[in-house]
């Protein structure tokens, strides 16, 4: 083949030569362009095998003796100058979009490093929240670049030197390896779509009820290539593109000892479907498969580090507010982040309001009521530069203030003024915690304070505050079932741990109620230490102090302290005996006559009754007591 390339270049360039001579540039032309079609790829093809039988010499030296031939004529220099010109312009144009393509390529690129950079970073903070929550310093590593790919963890060591016998997750491939992807070929479209349309159907609509991720009647499951491929008890159910030799197809068409599906088989159209689907080789969907993966760590891992294991850090507001396009909007500190949310989202700041909108929104945040027209006139009139500080402290200092902000920690511990459940029972002692809560905002109490207050009032003097604990729903219906009545002690407590934890910590922690967190660091541990605290606490009511309970307690004390001498003064003025004993005798009745006194009145002699007796001594009746 090569050698008939060359003999037909040669004899094109004869040609060409002839034509030339004959009738104008228009040989020449020829000339060059079967030069320029023909010799370079046969001078690639033809040189590497050793064939060429004209070599790249001859043919520049054919071409130039036929150009050394020709006379220049002015038609022959127009038609040159044309075609000179025709080539640039096609040139020309070919190399634009060349630059166009490049330009475009560029831009991908570019595209492409930024989105390398961006994974990169995401990458860096993924390890950040990994070391964060494993106890590791984030410094302590190095991110490695996205260009390189993460090298896999070695098996954890077995404790007491035992040999590991957990397989890795190369070894767990080998074990279990994914059905194969269907293969990009017309015969394995055509059957994938089989599959899809027939073949899944019947046997999801006749044999995975027993044969699938439930059951697995005989070992045998059917909803995956996967589990199919596994030899079982009647041996390897498929053989891809075999039907003879599947057990899975005999069974089918009834033709041993086993018949699938039992009780009715399947319609011919359906048994003909898997057949041919077998014959193209039973392609399943890759996606598919009858056992877990491993664990995808870029899908589970933290999106991002939450706030509240974050560790405290002061904002540089100060360096925040200079960077700003508006740095001297803003009065103070918390100004400087509100302006940069807004010029991220390419907002502006809203104007001030007038003195008529300010005091209607400062009324209604602090107190939730409207201001009386009187007042809104009265501050718009006012003309004093502290006005609006003074409208706040006075807003602050209203006991409707902690009436209307109270409301929001009452929903945060669910407070609730009847028992819910069926009954619904009105709590008719649920207003001290209540009153509790508004007090305690009207005098400003410090937060941590508050917090005490509520979880061991009953030991700071605060009793009305342990009324948090039991401000939830109460079953009072109660069972005589044993198991019944745990189970509800321990929804009582479930609810004061989930309501502590949500209130005062920021995490939901009922899942630890019978595993493990799956993302949260709580554990079953944890939950069951905290229920440890809450379970001497019961749903019921006791005698609460009041407020003023330590004042009384003082008071109680001086009085007692002042009838502590008139006491020891009254007691010296009591007789030492007593004037007169009853006796009761219950047998006189029996031993005498019924007109016999049962009762009968024993005094010291000489004293007469109910009147002491004439005399000075201890007892009588001008007795002067003392010691």
């Amino acid at each position: 083949m090569p050698k008939r390339r060359a003999a037909v270049l040669e004899e094109e360039l004869v040609m060409a030569m002839r034509f030339r001579l004959r009738g104008g540039i228009a040989g020449l032309s020829c000339a060059c362009l079967i030069f320029l079609w023909y010799c370079p790829q046969s001078w690639a093809d033809e040189q590497n095998k050793g064939e060429l039988s004209l070599s790249q010499s001859q043919a520049l030296e054919t071409l130039i003796k036929s150009l050394q031939t020709l006379k220049a004529t002015p038609e022959s220099a127009t038609e040159i100058a044309r075609l000179v010109q025709s080539g640039s312009d096609k040139v020309a144009r070919d190399l634009k979009d060349a630059e166009t393509r490049i330009e475009s390529l560029k831009k991908q690129v570019a595209e492409a490093e930024a989105k390398k950079a961006a994974l990169h970073t995401r990458l860096n903070a993924l390890l950040a929240a990994q070391a964060l929550l494993s106890g590791v310093k984030p410094g302590g590593a190095q991110a490695p670049s996205p260009d390189t790919p993460p090298s896999p963890s070695p098996p954890a060591a077995s404790p007491a030197g035992e040999a590991n016998t957990a397989p890795t997750t190369s070894e767990k491939a080998v074990e279990s390896p994914a059905p194969p992807a269907a293969p990009a070929t017309p015969e394995g479209e055509k059957g994938l779509a089989l599959f899809r349309e027939k073949v899944y159907p019947a046997l999801e609509r006749s044999c995975i009820s027993c044969h699938g991720p439930e059951k697995q009647k005989s070992g045998l499951r059917v909803d995956s290539l996967e589990a199919l491929l596994k030899e079982g008890e009647y041996g390897v159910p498929l053989t891809p593109g075999d039907p003879e030799k599947s057990f899975l197809i005999k069974a089918i068409r009834y033709d041993g000892d086993v018949k699938m599906p039992p009780k009715e088989k399947l319609p011919q159209e359906d048994i003909d479907a898997i057949i041919e689907w077998v014959k193209l080789g039973a392609p399943w969907p890759s996606t598919q498969t009858s056992e877990a993966g491993s664990t995808q760590p870029e899908r589970v891992a933290l999106k991002e580090i939450p706030w509240s294991f974050q560790p405290i850090v002061k904002p540089d507001w100060e360096g925040l507010a200079a960077s700003l396009k508006q740095r001297e909007w803003g009065t103070s500190p918390i100004d400087a982040f509100i302006l940069k949310a807004l010029e991220e989202k390419g907002l502006s700041p809203s104007p001030e309001a007038d003195r008529r909108t300010l005091i209607r929104r400062l009324h209604l945040d602090v107190w939730g009521l409207p201001p009386r027209p009187e007042e809104v006139e009265g501050f718009v009139a006012n003309e004093d530069p502290l006005a609006y500080e003074r409208l706040v402290d006075a807003l602050l200092a209203s006991p409707r203030y902690g009436e209307r902000w109270a409301r929001h920690w009452l929903d945060v511990v669910r407070f609730g003024e009847t028992n819910g459940f069926e009954t619904n029972t009105p709590r008719r002692n649920a207003w001290p915690y209540r009153d509790y809560v508004i007090e305690s905002f009207n005098q400003d109490k410090p937060y941590d304070r508050f917090i005490f207050e509520q979880l061991a009032g009953d030991a700071l003097g605060e009793d009305r505050a342990t009324g948090y604990l039991v401000g939830g729903p109460m079953d009072e219906v109660k069972s005589p079932d044993i198991g019944l009545t745990l189970q509800q002690r321990m929804n009582e407590l479930d609810d004061m741990i989930a309501t502590t934890c949500t209130a005062f910590l920021g995490l939901t922690v009922a899942c630890a109620r019978c595993h493990d967190h799956k993302f949260d660091p709580i554990t079953m541990k944890d939950y069951y230490g905290l229920q440890a605290i809450f379970a001497g606490v019961q749903h019921g009511e006791r005698e609460l102090r009041p407020p003023d309970a330590e004042e009384r307690i003082r008071k109680a004390e001086a009085l007692r302290r002042e009838l502590e001498p008139l006491l020891a003064r009254l007691a010296l003025l009591e007789p030492l005996a007593v004037p007169g004993i009853v006796f009761l005798d219950d047998t006189r009745r029996e031993v005498a006559s019924e007109d016999a006194p049962v009762v009968t009145l024993l005094r010291a002699e000489g004293v007469a009754e109910g009147v002491y007796a004439p005399g000075a001594d201890r007892g009588r009746y001008d007795d002067p007591g003392g010691p």
